[in-house]
């Protein structure tokens, strides 16, 4: 191999630079990714779309007609408002489709700079430190304890490795074989590189997760329902256009003055675009009816379903993962509440969440999360939380995983920054029966450089040795010896309470390791991981109708012993089986198969990627929690995947959609909790704007196809889907979750974003709308006794009012109790009030720019009126409907 490769295995490549062209040249990837979009070239396309362009058309006739008709003083605004809108939609579409461009555009480059690994190679004679990224095929590199395996390649000499790899490989002369992601935990030696890159195991198994498009089960429903919602505005658009040729072509000449009359002659192409050409030439109220059949491509694009569900969404984020993880996938979290099915390793999830930090003291303070603590102070503890990670050949036990989890999370401790800034100097690890270790390591400052002798060890030992001790406000004192006794006192408390007890000192030196004269910086209290908090985040999963599947690298006894530790039940109809069985099944035995798996041990990454695909192709949502870099094809495939604590290497969590901090497996429970709630919002919020889409349509198709006038005008649509739908959309979006919400089985992939339940609301407040609306607009005037632009505006603002009291009815999908906890959403009332302000203001703003109607307080009493009986339409449906189930259950038992 290494004659093939021009390799000298005691001296590496050449490492010229044409050497080293040629090599990357051979090692290139045969397919080439298609480049990411710019801004300028998303833009283009939205712009490219015949809905702009009739909206355009729109725009530009409403601009002709109103300023000839009424002069450019009040004449443009109509016009004005529609280029606006199609300026918004245009703008909004094209961030969201950019975002979402360089969101999930994973290249090989950006995936290996995730690692920024350094690693020695021996090229031309001569030992070179070099990045991951700039190995080549035929590369000598040399491994020692802690490394990870850059690349996949062949043992050539050294010390028998052990890899704490998928099998814990034991690699010598005889079993040579080292793939990428692998850390060695024993030996020293060297390897050949046979492959590189993204031309690894891993790489090819990464680049099929890449080359295919993912889209989250609640993304791929919205997409589908914004283009139905576009086709069913478009298909209106026509309907409309149909039925004023049709008004035009039968009506009598002198009803219609200066078109032709049809009466007597057969009706041709000829005549109809004679009355079209005439409409335009000569403008007459028919071109304000042909603007509105346009502009009804407004109520079926610009509704703004991406714009406030992303914002909702981003306030769910930020309430559910309240600091304890961070969601680089917006959808993420809301993804997790339709989530069937949870695929973990026992190091990525359930079975190691770390010892955990409960109690700290700083000088005479009891640490918590509201005490401020002085930044020297800080920066000394998390310096000795972080000198375990300065040592590579150190393997993390679980309690230092424990405190650097804590530190990250409470203290703001940031790994990469003091990897920079902190060289080891000198490591030391005394007799094992006192557990203390001494650190001496230099610190780069901004004007200096400190080098500080850093101790951790048992509280009480680590005291003995202290003559100082910092307070939470930075300041050293003297250990006294009534001092001494108080924190014996408080070791003794943390004792009693069955904790584990270390304590964090340093001086300042120069190259000396004396061991007196120490400062104490703070005391710790360490508790074995609570059990009973993953028991029950599990038995919560099940209770959700959430499966759990074990897959790991570890044998299957060990997997059984620890699934039984976590509450995992592997019943009589669970199946546990070896990654190879699962590997070897044909494609119908494993579709056949995986529903029943519990446990799967022994399981290369490639196995894990392999269920992850069977499940999805089931029709399950797929959440995975993985912690190493072999896992990043199988996190990457999931709808959701999750990276625990601080031990995941910085390319699992660069491939995760969720990064819980704490490494804490109940927070996902949270997380579920909440996904479902922001869920149930959507449909909430798509359930009132389905209803006031499908009223505004079908007022306007049945009103000018009868009257050949619309009582609702383009310009009155469009502030009526802006003012309801963004305030009351948020209103909807913010509902806080119910107590029984992660009771409910799971989405899933096979789950409908409208159910029957909303389609019977959906039905019957838009036929009450449309039943009322079209009746006022016939017969107002006369009932009423109003003007026609009094009933226009009477029209117009009893719809609104429709869409405001009808949010009231979307807070509940199918109880029939709308006022249930509505006093728990604030923002609920905020945005009715807004709502209800901005409708005022554009009625008074309306007659004094376009000359329409002012309405009277008895006509707005009418309108509230109007918009309150939608509330018994809502209580007499769902009644009728649970009536209805109740019989045809009666009968069919």
């Amino acid at each position: 191999m290494a004659e093939a490769l021009d390799t000298n295995l005691e001296k590496g490549i050449p490492g010229d630079a044409q050497d080293l062209r040629s090599r990357r040249l051979a090692s290139a990837i045969s397919q080439t990714e298609p480049a990411t979009k710019t801004f300028f070239q998303c833009l283009l396309k939205v712009c490219n779309s015949y809905m702009i362009v009739l909206l355009l058309v729109s725009m530009v006739l409403s601009l002709w007609y109103w300023i000839k008709k009424e002069g450019l003083e009040t004449g443009w605004y109509e016009g004005f408002v529609i280029l606006v809108a199609i300026i918004i939609l245009v703008v909004c579409h094209s961030i969201r489709d950019f975002w979402h461009e360089t969101q999930h555009k994973l290249s090989e480059k950006e995936l290996l700079k995730m690692t920024e690994i350094v690693v020695q190679v021996f090229r031309g004679g001569c030992q070179q430190e070099l990045s991951i990224s700039d190995i080549v095929m035929g590369d000598i590199v040399v491994l020692k304890r802690g490394y990870q395996v850059p690349a996949d390649g062949l043992y050539v000499s050294g010390e028998v490795l052990e890899l704490d790899d998928h099998s814990g490989s034991i690699i010598h002369g005889q079993n040579p074989f080292m793939f990428y992601g692998a850390k060695v935990i024993r030996g020293n030696g060297r390897m050949l590189v046979t492959s590189a890159g993204m031309n690894t195991e891993w790489g090819k198994m990464m680049s099929k997760v890449i080359q295919a498009p993912k889209k989250t089960p609640l993304q791929a429903q919205l997409d589908k329902l914004n283009t139905r919602t576009e086709i069913i505005g478009f298909l209106t658009s026509l309907l409309i256009l149909v039925e004023l040729l049709l008004r035009l072509q039968l009506e009598k000449e002198d009803d219609s003055p200066g078109f032709p009359s049809m009466k007597g002659k057969p009706s041709t192409a000829k005549d109809l675009m004679d009355a079209i050409k005439r409409i335009v030439v000569q403008p007459t109220r028919k071109i304000s009816i042909f603007t509105t059949s346009l502009n009804m491509l407004l109520v079926g694009i610009t509704e703004g379903y991406p714009f406030i569900i992303t914002l909702s969404l981003r306030y769910w984020n930020k309430k559910t993962l309240s600091g304890k993880a961070f969601a680089p996938e917006l959808l993420a979290c809301a993804t997790m509440g339709s989530v069937t099915t949870i695929c973990t390793d026992k190091i990525g999830g359930l079975t190691l969440s770390p010892i955990q930090v409960k109690m700290c003291r700083i000088g005479e303070e009891d640490i918590n999360d509201d005490s401020v603590i002085d930044p020297d102070v800080v920066d000394a503890l998390c310096d000795g939380i972080y000198t375990p990670v300065l040592d590579p050949k150190n393997a993390y036990s679980s309690e230092e995983e424990g405190v650097l989890s804590w530190a990250a999370l409470k203290l703001g401790m940031k790994q990469e920054i003091l990897k920079q800034s902190c060289t080891l100097v000198e490591t030391k690890e005394l007799n094992s029966n006192e557990e203390r270790s001494l650190v001496l390591m230099r610190k780069n400052r901004e004007n200096e450089t400190v080098t500080c002798l850093h101790w951790k060890g048992p509280a009480t030992t680590i005291l003995a040795r202290c003559s100082f001790y910092y307070d939470s406000k930075g300041r050293i004192n003297d250990m006294e010896s009534e001092k001494r006794m108080d924190f014996e006192k408080f070791i003794e408390l943390m004792l009693s309470k069955d904790l584990k007890t270390i304590a964090f000192a340093y001086k300042k030196i120069n190259e000396s390791s004396e061991e007196n004269n120490l400062i104490l910086i703070g005391l710790l209290g360490l508790k074995d991981t609570d059990w009973s908090e993953t028991k029950e985040a599990v038995e919560a999963c099940r209770n959700a109708g959430v499966n759990i599947k074990i897959v790991s690298r570890d044998n299957i006894p060990v997997l059984k012993e620890r699934a039984c530790r976590c509450g995992i039940i592997v019943g009589p109809n669970s199946l546990v089986l070896d990654g190879n069985a699962f590997r070897n099944y044909t494609k119908e035995e494993r579709m056949d198969k995986v529903d029943q798996i519990s446990i799967m041990g022994r399981s290369l990454p490639s196995d894990k990627l392999l269920l992850v695909e069977c499940l999805k192709q089931k029709g399950h949502t797929v959440a995975v929690i993985g912690a190493r870099t072999d896992e990043t094809p199988a996190i990457k495939q999931s709808d959701v995947g999750v990276t625990m604590g601080t031990w995941s290497t910085k390319m699992a969590k660069g491939t995760s959609d969720i990064v819980i901090l704490d490494g804490n497996f109940s927070f996902l429970e949270t997380i579920m909790r909440h996904g479902r709630c922001a869920y149930e919002n959507v449909q909430k919020y798509i359930q009132h704007e389905l209803t006031m889409v499908i009223a505004g349509l079908l007022i306007t198709s049945i009103t000018t196809g009868l009257l050949g006038d619309a009582p609702i005008t383009a310009i009155q649509l469009a502030f009526g889907s802006v003012i309801v739908g963004i305030p009351g959309g948020l209103g909807l979006l913010t509902e806080p979750p119910a107590e029984k919400l992660i009771g409910k089985q799971p989405i899933g992939q096979g789950g409908k974003l409208i159910t029957w339940a909303m389609w019977r609301n959906i039905i019957t407040q838009a036929s009450y709308q449309v039943a009322i609306l079209v009746t006022i607009q016939f017969k107002g005037k006369a009932i009423l006794g109003i003007s026609s632009k009094v009933n226009k505006s009477l029209v117009f603002n009893s719809f609104v009012l429709c869409q405001v009291f009808n949010l009231f009815n979307c807070r509940k999908l199918e109880k029939k109790n709308m006022f249930q906890g509505i006093k728990k959403n604030l923002w609920f009332w905020v945005a009715v009030a807004v709502i209800m302000g901005l409708q005022a203001a554009f009625i008074e703003i309306e007659h004094w720019v376009g000359g329409s109607a002012r309405l009277n307080c008895a006509q707005w009493g009418t309108c509230l009126l109007i918009g309150m009986v939608s509330w018994v339409i809502d209580c007499i449906g769902k009644f009728a409907s649970d009536l209805i189930t109740h019989c045809i259950g009666s009968i069919s038992r």
